[in-house]
């Protein structure tokens, strides 16, 4: 009983912590984005960004499935490699599935969902698209921080995206001060908005033992 409460405020900090910070992030970055983007630029962000959720679902549930195979192999004293291998495979597999399928639609559907905010504006248009791609990783990441629940280490499922989203945050915000990119502001904006996210993820694939 001590043991168990001697690591219970740690981790509660910690996820905390984690929760905090993602949504300290969120409240920053609309005001930084707005006057930095300006109006139509910021909506174009907008609308890609929202699209977020949705990419969740990139994970088809793997990682609550996984997650409960885990601890049950592990309270009958079984070993859950096989399954975390298995569970790699899908991840490679819907991670080619989704970008192959999206990159065939890819500028059709920019045009289709920003063409009346950005009109023939090719970066605007790049920007939605590899935005789009990092997207996916993100969501198929969703398989790694289950693992890492699994192994008594969701405090990290927390802090890993908020650390991904503050870093992408610190890069916004340090270009902004510098004068900007050489290349379109919404372009540079949505690679240092969602790199740092997807290797945020890429880590809890790596570490949860399911990449």
């Amino acid at each position: 009983m001590q043991r168990f409460f001697s690591g219970l405020p740690l981790r509660i900090g910690l996820s905390w912590g984690g929760r905090f910070i993602s949504l300290s992030v969120q409240i920053l970055i609309t005001p930084l984005l707005l006057h930095w983007l300006g109006d139509l630029h910021f909506s174009a962000y907008q609308v890609t960004n929202s699209l977020s959720g949705w990419f969740v679902l990139c994970s088809f549930s793997i990682g609550p499935a996984l997650k409960n195979l885990i601890l049950e192999y592990r309270s009958n004293g079984q070993s859950d490699e096989p399954t975390r291998q298995t569970a790699a495979i899908f991840v490679w597999g819907l991670w080619l599935g989704f970008t192959l399928i999206f990159s065939v639609v890819a500028f059709p559907t920019a045009k289709l969902l920003l063409g009346s905010l950005i009109g023939d504006d090719g970066w605007a248009a790049a920007a939605f698209v590899v935005s789009v791609l990092l997207m996916i990783v993100i969501g198929v990441g969703q398989v790694g921080y289950d693992a890492l629940f699994a192994d008594g280490r969701g405090q990290l499922a927390y802090l890993l995206p908020a650390a991904g989203q503050g870093v992408g945050l610190v890069l916004i915000y340090v270009a902004k001060s510098l004068g900007g990119f050489e290349i379109h502001r919404l372009f540079g904006t949505s690679l240092l908005w969602f790199v740092p996210q997807t290797i945020s993820a890429v880590i809890a694939l790596y570490m949860g033992k399911v990449l």
